[in-house]
C-alpha cells in the first residue's frame, strides 16, 4: 500500500542478499552522472523477497546531481521460468540427474581440482543387472520408479555428480564424480545402501 512507503528510505526494502559492494558500486556510478540498472533481490513490506529489475537516473544541474529518478519491476516469475529452463537443459527430466553436458562439466572441474591438487580423482560406473528385465516383467513405470530410486539414494549417501547414460538398456547406467575419498572408498557405502 502507498501509505506503507511513502516518505520511507529505500532501504526498508533491503532483503540483505547483497553486500556493500553492490550499493557502493551504484552510488559511485550515480555519483559520477550515470544511470544505474540492476537486478536485486528486494523485500516487500510482508517480507517476502523479490527479483527487482531496476533503473536509476541522475538529474544532473550546473555539474552537480540534484536528484534521481528510479523505476522498476518485479521480475520474479521470469527468474523463475529462466531458471526452470535452466534445469531442465541441464538435467535429466526423470531423474533430476546431470545430462551428458552438465556432467561432462563436473567430470573437467573435478579433473581440474585434482590437478590443481596433486590428489587423485575417482570415476565410477554403476550398471544396474537385468535392468531390461524390469522393464519387460514389470513395466517400464516400475524401471521408472527404479531408477528415481536409485538417483535418490545416491544423492542421500554422499556428495556426487550422477549421470544418466541413456535409452533402452543402457538407461541404467550411472556415472559418478568425486565418491568419497579420493581412493574410491565411498564405493562401498554407496553399494550397499542401493535398493535390492
Amino acid at each position: 500500500r502507498s501509505r506503507d512507503v511513502l516518505g520511507q528510505p529505500a532501504r526498508m526494502l533491503s532483503s540483505g542478499a547483497h553486500g556493500p559492494e553492490v550499493f557502493s558500486e551504484m552510488w559511485a556510478t550515480l555519483r559520477a552522472g550515470r544511470p544505474f540498472h540492476a537486478v536485486l533481490v528486494n523485500r516487500r513490506c510482508d517480507g517476502t523477497h523479490y527479483h527487482h529489475e531496476m533503473s536509476i537516473r541522475p538529474f544532473v544541474e550546473d555539474g552537480k546531481v540534484t536528484h534521481f529518478v528510479s523505476t522498476g519491476q518485479d521480475v520474479s516469475e521470469h527468474r523463475r521460468a529462466l531458471q526452470q529452463l535452466t534445469d531442465r537443459a541441464h538435467h535429466d527430466c526423470l531423474t533430476g540427474l546431470p545430462n551428458r553436458h552438465l556432467f561432462l562439466d563436473r567430470l573437467q572441474q573435478a579433473l581440474a581440482r585434482a590437478n590443481r591438487r596433486a590428489s587423485p580423482c575417482c570415476l565410477l560406473l554403476l550398471d544396474l543387472d537385468a535392468f531390461k528385465a524390469v522393464n519387460d516383467q514389470h513395466g517400464h513405470a516400475a524401471g521408472d520408479r527404479l531408477l528415481q530410486a536409485m538417483a535418490s539414494t545416491t544423492g542421500k549417501v554422499m556428495r556426487l555428480t550422477v549421470r544418466r547414460q541413456g535409452h533402452g538398456v543402457p538407461l541404467a547406467t550411472l556415472q559418478f564424480v568425486e565418491i568419497g575419498g579420493s581412493d574410491g572408498s565411498g564405493a562401498l557405502p554407496l553399494a550397499e545402501a542401493q535398493p535390492s
